[in-house]
C-alpha cells in the first residue's frame, strides 16, 4: 500500500472548511466572515503575493473577541504582553501564528507527519501548500478520521506482524489489532 501523502487526503481549494484572508484585512471583517460561515474552521492568512504567512488560531481569535466585548474582565492568567498584543491587534497579521514550516503541510508530507503537526500545534485544520507556498487546500481532523475508516489509512503491510496467531500493529508497543 505504501505511505499515504497529505495530497491524497486533503480537501482541494474550493471545498475547504477554511477561509483565506489578506494579512492587512481588519479583524472585524475576518470575524464577520467567520460569523457568516458557521462551517468554517480555519483562518489562513496570505500576503500580497497570495503566499501563506500563517494562521489565526481559534483560541487567539476568541481571546481578541473577549477583549473587544468585555475588556478582558474575568479572564484568568493572561500576561501583560498578551493583553497588549490583543489591545493593539486590528488586522489579521496581528493575531497571526507564524510558525509556518511547523503549522503547514507540503503535498509530499506523510499522513503521519500531518497528524503529528495537528497534535503538536493543537490545530484541527491546517493548510496544505504547494512548493511555492501557495495554499492548495486544507487537511482537517474529519479527513484524518475518514482516512482511518477507508483504505487510505497510514499503515502499510510492513507496519503489522503476526505473532502467536494474532495480527499486531507496530507502534511504540505492540497492540493486537482485534482489540480496536
Amino acid at each position: 500500500m505504501g505511505r499515504v501523502r497529505a495530497s491524497e487526503i486533503h480537501r482541494p481549494r474550493g471545498v475547504t472548511v477554511s477561509i483565506i484572508v489578506h494579512e492587512s484585512e481588519p479583524l472585524r471583517e475576518v470575524s464577520a466572515k467567520l460569523a457568516s460561515n458557521p462551517a468554517v474552521r480555519g483562518i489562513f492568512v496570505v500576503d500580497s503575493r497570495g503566499k501563506f504567512t500563517g494562521l489565526i488560531s481559534s483560541v487567539k481569535l476568541m481571546k481578541w473577541v473577549h477583549l473587544e466585548l468585555f475588556g478582558g474582565k474575568g479572564r484568568k492568567a493572561i500576561t501583560i504582553g498578551e493583553v497588549f498584543s490583543l489591545i493593539y491587534a486590528s488586522k489579521a497579521k496581528d493575531l497571526l501564528r507564524r510558525d509556518l514550516s511547523s503549522i503547514s503541510l507540503k503535498e509530499t508530507d506523510t499522513f503521519q507527519s500531518a497528524l503529528d503537526k495537528m497534535i503538536e500545534y493543537e490545530e484541527d485544520v491546517i493548510p496544505v501548500l504547494d512548493k511555492d507556498g501557495t495554499i492548495i487546500g486544507d487537511l482537517t481532523l474529519n479527513e484524518v478520521l475518514s482516512a482511518l475508516q477507508t483504505e487510505k489509512h497510514p499503515y502499510s503491510p510492513e507496519d503489522t506482524r503476526k505473532e502467536d496467531g494474532r495480527q499486531y500493529r507496530i507502534t511504540k508497543r505492540c497492540i493486537p489489532i482485534q482489540s480496536y
